[in-house]
């Protein structure tokens, strides 16, 4: 057996600090495994069969002679010499050369077995190339009917001897009174038709006067055509087509019968007698079981000794079953109960029994003539099918004998796989080959998933109409979370690079706001318990500040259209006012360095003029009032001029001379 023997290596390359890896595969013909470089792989190493040793398809020219398929089947073969000529003993058809297929065979030498000078393809003997190859020719004792009269090789008949005397001359034309030679039943024949000679069609002139003259062979003086002398004065012989009647010395009839020929084994023999089996002469031109059919004539009735009383072999096909014989049913078929060798037809003897009925006993569908259960034969001799429990080599990959489509061999002798539409039944789930689903297509968009599996969320195919999505993981923080479901804001898991915050709700007051952000002053949303206000802007003149919290006087911010100025402290002696309102004259306010004086209000003689500014006039003694008074009574003037005053309280002191001062309208104020 050649096989073909290839090794595969893959090397498989880390980074420097791992390891580096070589794995090696073999591959090879007749391992039963269809590799690169195979056109066919049966595992077995017949040569003979539809894939070859080389692991390359079967054909005809391949110099390999198949024996696994039977006559008539596509891809029988009887040789295969490999090459393309036609005319040698294998045919380009894988074909053995044989007499009658049309095709002259050129490598065989005259006298050699299989010689032939010509091949017409046909079964007519009368022809010019007869059944057994060989040219027709006058004298080979067949006469040829493919030709007209006066075309050359015409005969109009052919014995086969090289007697001219007979019925058929030795250029095949017949014998005939006229032609110049004296044939049977001619007296004479001077090859002309002068009625005025001696010999007048064939007969002497003289025949019949009882005396033998020139050109008579006889003369008997009668008219009797069957005696031992004819009427055309020639001796009576067998052949002339005249029945004698007369008898010979014992009393016996000379001829029983006269066909006008001398071919010895026709219905007539050469001596004139009825031919009969016994008479030493094989008679020719019946059929087998014809009346009178005979295969040989020893001349006796004996039996045993080769040819049988009723002249039949005694042979295998003699209808007559000899010793060494199972049977003999006397006919030629080898498709019966009794083949050609005798012997009772049995399976696996090579031929095809074809005399029972489907269902019979005996019947055979097939029969290959081996007791192999791997080919199209069975050694039961039926017709391999998927399904008879034996794989036939190179068309089934199994072959389990039963109707069963879910185990491990489908009903088309196909090994079960994962993606074949059937659903198989025979395996427990975890063991190897175990399948929930098979719906033999290769979509992980439906119910069923690669690997056979029931398709469920996380097994990383998106089903088409109930997954959004399917990672295949666990992570939430990712385009697909927990069911399968495309990530979006507020589906409650944190989308990593694309949400800062996802609490699941619609709750724009707590950490995490709209679009999943986290809340931070200045988002629009005024989150509970950390911002007084949001309004998204980043104005601190409206009611909510940049820090998100609301607007007051005294923030340090001057709110548009409510506060005339903001500065943030508690003095009322600056410009603007502890109530954020802008200092102005009558405010009752002593605006530093800009008035001497406020008393709130519009009078201009009671010290400080309208304009704040002072318009002195000495105080009156007695005059009191409670201007800077902190605690206790009013205080009151003791005595006045134009610079100094002084003023005594009953509340021991405890109020703001300066005030009380400035209230008196006096410019410079000096305490003491």
């Amino acid at each position: 057996m050649r096989r073909v023997v290839s090794l595969l290596s893959i090397l498989m390359i880390v980074s420097c600090s791992d390891q580096v890896i070589v794995r090696e595969v073999q591959s090879a013909c007749g391992n039963g495994t269809l590799e690169e470089g195979e056109a066919c792989d049966d595992g077995n190493s017949r040569n003979g069969d539809g894939c070859t040793n080389g692991c390359s398809l079967a054909e005809c020219g391949d110099e390999v002679t198949r024996n696994d398929v039977l006559l008539g089947d596509e891809g029988f073969e009887e040789c295969d010499d490999g090459n393309s000529d036609d005319t040698d003993g294998c045919l380009t058809n894988c074909l053995l050369s044989r007499c009658g297929d049309g095709i002259v065979r050129l490598d065989r030498s005259e006298g050699a077995e299989g010689f032939e000078a010509c091949d017409d393809a046909n079964e007519v003997i009368e022809d010019d190339c007869l059944n057994n190859c060989v040219p027709a020719s006058c004298g080979d004792g067949i006469v040829r009917r493919d030709l007209s009269q006066g075309d050359e090789g015409f005969e109009a008949c052919d014995d086969g001897d090289d007697d001219e005397t007979n019925d058929c001359k030795n250029d095949c034309t017949p014998q005939v009174c006229g032609d110049g030679i004296v044939g049977l039943g001619e007296g004479c024949d001077d090859g002309n038709d002068d009625p005025d000679d001696d010999c007048d069609g064939c007969r002497p002139k003289i025949c019949g006067d009882g005396i033998i003259g020139p050109e008579e062979l006889c003369d008997d003086g009668n008219e009797d055509n069957t005696d031992g002398c004819t009427n055309a004065c020639s001796p009576a012989a067998c052949g002339d087509g005249i029945v004698r009647t007369d008898r010979d010395d014992q009393g016996e009839l000379i001829e029983s019968c006269d066909d006008g020929n001398t071919v010895a084994a026709d219905a007539c023999t050469d001596v004139c007698q009825v031919a009969r089996c016994g008479d030493g002469v094989v008679r020719r031109g019946l059929q087998w079981g014809a009346e009178g059919f005979e295969e040989c004539d020893d001349g006796n009735e004996d039996a045993a000794d080769g040819c049988s009383a009723t002249c039949l072999r005694e042979v295998c096909g003699n209808a007559i079953v000899d010793p060494g014989e199972d049977c003999d049913d006397g006919n030629r078929s080898d498709l019966d109960g009794c083949t050609n060798a005798c012997e009772q037809a049995t399976c696996g003897d090579g031929f095809l029994r074809e005399d029972r009925a489907e269902g019979a006993e005996g019947f055979e569908s097939c029969d290959d003539g081996n007791e192999s259960d791997t080919d199209a034969c069975l050694s039961t001799c039926q017709i391999a099918r998927c399904g008879d429990g034996h794989i036939q080599l190179g068309v089934e990959v199994c072959d389990d004998g039963n109707l069963i489509n879910a185990d491990s061999c489908t009903n088309t002798c196909v090994a079960a796989r994962c993606g074949d539409g059937i659903l198989r039944e025979d395996l427990a789930e975890g063991v190897d080959g175990f399948e929930a689903c098979d719906d033999g297509n290769g979509i992980n968009s439906d119910g069923c998933v690669d690997g056979c599996r029931v398709a469920r969320c996380g097994d990383g195919f998106t089903r088409a109409g109930v997954e959004d999505c399917d990672d295949a993981n666990a992570d939430n923080d990712d385009d697909c979370v927990e069911g399968c479901i495309a990530a979006r804001c507020g589906d409650g898991f944190t989308q990593v690079g694309r949400e800062a915050c996802d609490d699941a709700n619609a709750n724009n007051d707590d950490s995490c706001v709209e679009g999943c952000q986290l809340a931070r002053c200045g988002d629009g949303f005024t989150q509970a318990g950390v911002e007084a206000c949001d309004d998204a802007n980043n104005s601190n003149a409206d009611a909510c500040l940049t820090n998100c919290t609301a607007a007051r006087c005294g923030d340090g911010h001057v709110r548009a259209g409510v506060e005339t100025c903001d500065d943030a402290n508690n003095s009322n002696a600056d410009a603007c006012l502890t109530n954020c309102a802008a200092a102005r004259c009558g405010d009752g306010h002593v605006q530093a360095g800009v008035e001497i004086c406020d008393d709130g209000n519009n009078n201009n003689g009671d010290g400080c003029a309208a304009d704040c500014r002072s318009t002195f006039s000495q105080p009156n003694v007695g005059q009191s009032g409670r201007v800077g008074v902190i605690s206790g009574a009013n205080w009151t003037v003791c005595r006045a001029d134009n610079s100094t005053v002084w003023v005594a309280a009953n509340n021991r002191g405890t109020y703001n001379p300066t005030t009380v001062c400035q209230h008196l309208g006096y410019a410079r104020v000096n305490a003491w």
